[in-house]
């Protein structure tokens, strides 16, 4: 088991509770996600417990759902979570890209 591997789940085991906690933690998983732009975001792991957080965690943050989650098959490695709904998309930039006004 890698480094990396080990550490997500060692980071898995604490619960998602405020919400400002789950939107750092969402916002430094979309940094080094496989994709995050306005049109996309995709989240590719191969580790279980970090798959198993996703949804939550993207629910504690957003209020949101994936618009594609990892199907269901034994031996997979790779498990994909996608999100293309303009309106999902915009909430979530919306959390990190607010523009001052003042």
């Amino acid at each position: 088991m890698s480094f990396s591997y080990e550490t997500k789940n060692e980071l898995c085991r604490l619960p998602v509770q405020k919400l400002c906690c789950a939107r750092a933690e969402a916002y430094g998983i979309l940094l080094y996600c496989n994709t995050f732009n306005a049109r996309e975001i995709r989240i590719i792991t191969e580790n279980p417990e970090f798959a198993k957080r996703l949804p939550k965690l993207f629910h504690r943050a957003f209020s949101l759902r994936f618009d594609r989650l990892p199907r269901k098959q034994e031996g997979r490695e790779k498990l994909i979570f996608q999100i293309t709904d303009p309106e999902k998309l915009e909430r979530i930039f919306e959390q990190f890209f607010r523009l001052d006004s003042s």
